[in-house]
């Protein structure tokens, strides 16, 4: 009869172990976003063009850019580096 209560007990506080493990795990890491992007392909949402920001999506997040370039919708942006949370992108010229 005390095999009911002490096995549930034990898995239960095996799991809340672990994910408190987890947790701790998680919020030691370094934010994988900045350096990493520059170089990247994105795809812009909106127009962009000088003086005249809109979005960009970047492995399935949306962020806003700027460019000196031109960018219509739908066209696949380079990004060359991050500023604060903007994006600075300009025309992929790739393949």
């Amino acid at each position: 009869m005390m095999f009911y209560i002490v096995i549930p007990t034990i898995i239960i506080g095996l799991f809340f172990a672990f994910a408190i493990y987890k947790v701790v795990q998680a919020k030691g890491r370094k934010p994988i976003i900045g350096e990493e992007m520059s170089g990247e392909i994105a795809e812009a949402i909106d127009p962009i063009s000088e003086g005249n920001p809109g979005y960009v999506r970047y492995s399935g997040e949306y962020w806003k850019a700027r460019s000196e370039d031109t960018i219509d919708r739908e066209e696949k942006v380079e990004i060359l580096e991050k500023d604060g949370p903007v994006l600075i992108v300009r025309k992929f010229k790739g393949k």
